[in-house]
């Protein structure tokens, strides 16, 4: 199912799926076309350019998006719908889903998207239904197909508009002439104006507008939305993404380190352009289908906006709109407690997801990009809202322990009952800073002494480090705040992370002989996938099991340039197209079992574009530490400068 998965997120990946011979059909033993009463001659003639896909055909590939058999918000891509309206406060204007019998003939227990749509609004409005596309490539397709009939006792307009959208940019058509009997519609995707060749398609969506639907008010019913190319095409994109992918990797390999750091860096950027949930404009926490909001995520996008304005990559109109929107979102809609957010949120409504905590530490991450932004746009609506969210957040609520140490959780089922405190050396440092420079709800100065600093001796390099050894907690920090010439007491964390970078590569030489990815130019360990599963994975014996994690030595390029992107260009030569795709390197890779990961997490990404910007440029660096809020963290860390190292 995942290398499945992974062909639909990128055609990247499409050499490692098996296609079927006939239909991409999840339940191969029953036909899309179900039901007697569908005949060609209901097809809308003005849009039917081919006949109907004979279930025989073998020049023709049909890949089924969603029958609503499985009767979940889940399609068959793995990705979530549902559906949407211009004004949730608007009750005047709403679009409601069911998925039921269809009603025409419940004797075959075929089930069916039923759709009431009401635009019937005095301010204007328009609603609908949007299911995942999963940034599919559509090249191999020639049409959009899927059943239609309205309910012709409650009314249904005959005509709406039928969306295929990324988050830049939203290609359209028209569909007229619904009757109140199945009929399938054929839909060229030429027909959509201005479609380009090659696009990558994040949702389809249906849309009832109040100037087209007569009447405003109404019930249609969908069924076997599917995408059909023919398989030739299939086979031909699956060569050419191999050639491309591999064509890729050796172009990267005879860069420069500049060339490659920068070309890194711009490859990373088109997940925060891609992994969006556009309502609310905030970021997914990985490339999946159905992938929640990540707040932590969502903070690093924040930065990522503002570097793609420095470097061109995005207009500044542009930029200031996108987290102008994220903004918007967290101050009026996320789901928050006492400033706090939830980890992951909901797509469209920015709710809590499932059984989601309220998460400290992922606050800390989202707010840290938050106040980067509002420095980034000084002066500017973006300033100030970034100030009023800050400000909001009451850091002690979470610290209501005799030590005075913030938890890590929070939930309404639970309150803090079973919640850890930060009490450990860990990625927490730039959390227990943001909580104590608070200029409305600060966190007393003594919480900074209270964590435990933990001192590990690896041959002559002695630093402190969390009990797995992990690298990730050595860089978030850093990635924001500029520590490189300050000392906290004697100790100097820049020099302490630079330690901790040169251990792991120590212990990934000393283990090479066990693990067949290991070695000088074969280490990052740190938090992951991993072939059982998301680890905490470190540089210890029973942290690791030969997974290794390229964002990780990436995003340690400011400590240690020199072994790096050297380490990188070895993954690169020995791993190839295997570790590499539309984002740049994919999460995590095993050797020894042969595993290699297709996704992307959006924390990973973010400490990637970070890391190599403070490399390059110290952008981030120099807006965040210059930050108000920070200063009065560190003072009251009684944090002094490095003479030694200022020098």
């Amino acid at each position: 199912m995942k290398t499945y998965l992974a062909f639909l997120t990128s055609l990247v990946f499409i050499s490692h799926v098996a296609w079927g011979e006939l239909e991409l059909e999840f339940n191969p033993n029953e036909s899309s076309l179900k039901h007697p009463s569908l005949k060609s001659s209901e097809t809308f003639e003005s849009l039917h350019s081919s006949p109907p896909l004979r279930a025989q055909d073998p020049m023709h590939v049909r890949l089924v998006i969603d029958d609503f058999d499985m009767g979940s918000r889940l399609n068959h891509l793995g990705g979530s719908s549902g559906t949407w309206d211009k004004d949730p406060q608007n009750n005047d204007e709403e679009c409601v889903e069911a998925i039921v019998y269809d009603p025409e003939h419940p004797e075959t227990k075929n089930k069916v998207l039923r759709l009431h749509y009401d635009v019937d609004s005095p301010r204007g409005g328009y609603n609908g239904f949007w299911t995942s596309l999963s940034n599919l490539e559509l090249k191999c397709f020639e049409e959009i197909r899927f059943r239609v009939k309205g309910d012709r006792q409650e009314g249904f307009t005959r005509s709406f508009k039928i969306e295929l959208k990324n988050s830049s940019k939203i290609f359209s058509t028209y569909i007229y002439n619904i009757q109140d009997q199945w009929q399938e519609i054929v839909i060229p995707l030429k027909k959509f104006s201005c479609l380009p060749d090659s696009f990558q398609a994040d949702e389809l969506t249906i849309v009832f507008e109040d100037r087209v639907a007569k009447p405003r008010t109404g019930t249609l019913y969908f069924d076997d939305i599917a995408l059909v190319g023919p398989q030739a095409l299939f086979e031909e994109q699956k060569r050419l993404n191999r050639q491309e992918t591999n064509e890729q990797v050796i172009e990267m390999l005879e860069m420069t380190n500049q060339e490659l750091a920068t070309f890194l860096q711009r490859k990373i950027f088109d997940y925060f352009l891609k992994e969006v949930d556009f309502p609310t404009g905030l970021i997914k926490d990985r490339s999946t289908s159905g992938s929640p909001i990540s707040i932590a995520a969502t903070g690093f996008g924040l930065v990522a906006y503002s570097l793609g304005e420095k470097h061109g990559w995005l207009s500044r109109p542009e930029a200031y709109q996108k987290i102008l929107r994220i903004l918007k979102t967290l101050n009026d809609n996320a789901a928050q407690e006492h400033g706090y957010f939830y980890h992951f949120l909901t797509p469209q409504r920015a709710k809590r997801w499932g059984n989601s905590e309220v998460s400290s530490m992922d606050t800390a991450l989202l707010i840290s990009g938050v106040l980067f932004a509002g420095e980034y746009f000084k002066g500017t609506e973006i300033e100030s809202l970034a100030q009023k969210i800050y400000e909001r957040v009451e850091w002690p609520w979470m610290s209501k322990n005799p030590q005075g140490l913030l938890f890590m959780e929070w939930t309404p089922e639970r309150d803090f009952e079973g919640s850890a405190v930060w009490n450990m050396t860990a990625e927490e440092m730039m959390l227990y800073l943001l909580a104590m420079g608070s200029p409305t709800h600060p966190l007393p100065p003594s919480a900074w002494s209270q964590w435990k600093r933990e001192w590990t001796q690896d041959q002559d390099l002695k630093f402190i480090s969390d009990p797995n050894h992990s690298l990730f907690t050595q860089l978030y920090t850093q990635a924001f705040i500029d520590l490189r010439n300050q000392k906290e007491g004697d100790l100097n964390y820049w020099a302490n992370a630079q330690k901790a970078v040169i251990s792991n590569r120590n212990f990934c030489i000393t283990h090479q002989n066990e693990h067949k990815g290991y070695g000088p130019w074969g280490w990052g360990l740190s938090a992951s996938d991993g072939p059982q599963g998301y680890r905490a994975y470190g540089a210890q014996e029973k942290s690791q099991d030969g997974t290794l994690t390229p964002y990780a030595v990436i995003a340690s390029l400011p400590l240690e340039p020199k072994i790096v992107l050297q380490t990188f260009r070895h993954m690169l030569y020995e791993q190839g197209e295997k570790i590499w795709g539309p984002y740049g390197p994919t999460s995590a890779y095993n050797v020894d079992k042969n595993w290699y990961s297709s996704e992307y997490v959006g924390i990973d990404e973010g400490i990637m574009i970070l890391m190599i910007e403070n490399f390059e440029d110290e952008t981030v660096w120099k807006h965040m530490t210059a930050h108000p809020a920070i200063q009065r963290g560190m003072t009251r860390a009684k944090f002094h400068r490095d003479a030694a190292r200022s020098m």
